[in-house]
């Protein structure tokens, strides 16, 4: 099978998108974009030559898409983080206003 570039250049847009996604604070499409990128992978991974100049472009392109998935699942999980801490805030005033009642 010969090497796609045009799959190279869909998983860079993918995860240019993740990334938007995630720091709007979209994560229903997160999800959406995530799984699109992985099943693009898999993809380029099928279609890529073993042996040859062209290995190394889709070998690229799948280390710049892990490098931005790294960021945003780095931006995920602090959003998660403060997300629980306002939780947990919100639980303990409405124990404090519950206990003065």
């Amino acid at each position: 099978m010969a090497f796609n570039q045009s799959l190279c250049d869909r998983i860079t847009g993918i995860a240019d998108q993740l990334s938007e996604a995630a720091l709007t604070g979209d994560f229903d499409r997160v999800q959406q974009l995530d799984h699109t990128l992985r099943h693009t992978a898999l993809e380029l991974i099928a279609t890529m030559e073993l042996q040859g100049e062209t290995a190394t472009d889709g070998l690229d392109a799948l280390i710049d898409a892990m490098t931005t998935v790294k960021k945003t699942a780095e931006l995920v999980d602090e959003e998660r983080k403060k997300l629980n801490m306002k939780f947990k805030k919100d639980v303990k005033l409405r124990l404090v206003y519950s206990s003065k009642g």
